[in-house]
């Protein structure tokens, strides 16, 4: 059985911590679709009443069913306002001002680094159940078009996601760990890089996920995109050892 020990920028978080994140998530992607008119059957007063799992089934379902065209129209409105919020987070930026940095430590205890390599990461698995605000992917293995909801915040976005490990690492990479996954997110034209890093323990692994946003990115997404990663992360593993 896994055991998890998390930090997120910092700041501890348990298993069960994550889970009641993640459970609340799932209530507002079903109000949110329910409300746009998407396909949820509930009414908004049994979506409140849905315990973890069957908010987490019920989330998945609804995302499941839709393709890229639906989510487009569905979202129109939302996905229109993200592209502005981007467009003026990265707008006017002086050369060299800091990126702003979210990032994820997480101990996993009971799965062997091995596991997670070649179709690992969620790439060809169930895009939906890895995190409640994911709702699409489609491409092929270093180029993905995405839409998903960064940190928690505000509606989803149309994301090309690229990896490259040939990009220049944001940050120093830390002595003892090898590189999981070099690349960038492109965002209305903005490269916002992703950097993530594992090493082996006695008994599991060790990742560092860091994502990377332009200086003037709404604060609840770069706080709230270090509890996305560690969500998505934490559940993948534990698809991944079928818990």
């Amino acid at each position: 059985m896994l055991s998890l020990k998390c930090a997120v920028d910092g700041e501890q978080w348990s298993a069960a911590q994550l889970a009641t994140v993640e459970h609340a998530r799932h209530q507002h992607v079903l109000h949110d679709l329910k409300r746009l008119g998407g396909p949820v059957a509930l009414t908004h007063d049994e979506i409140d009443l849905l315990d973890a799992g069957a908010a987490r089934e019920a989330s998945v379902a609804a995302r499941a069913v839709l393709d890229v065209e639906d989510i487009r129209k569905l979202y129109a409105d939302q996905l229109r306002a993200s592209d502005r919020m981007w467009a003026a987070a990265g707008d006017n930026t002086p050369a060299g001002e800091p990126q702003r940095q979210a990032v994820a430590e997480l101990t996993i205890t009971g799965l062997s680094p091995h596991r997670l390599r070649g179709d690992s990461l969620g790439q060809a698995m169930d895009y939906p159940r890895l995190n409640p605000d994911h709702f699409i992917m489609t491409g092929r293995d270093d180029e993905r078009y995405i839409i998903e909801t960064f940190g928690m915040y505000g509606g989803p976005t149309e994301v090309q996601v690229v990896a490259d490990p040939a990009w220049p690492s944001p940050v120093e990479p830390t002595p003892g760990y090898d590189v999981l996954v070099s690349g960038y997110a492109i965002v209305v034209g903005l490269k916002m890089p992703a950097f993530h890093q594992i090493k082996s323990t006695d008994d599991g692994l060790t990742v560092k996920l860091g994502a990377f946003f332009p200086p003037r990115t709404p604060d609840p997404i770069v706080t709230g995109h270090g509890l996305h990663m560690a969500i998505e992360f934490w559940a993948m593993a534990q698809i991944i050892a079928g818990e």
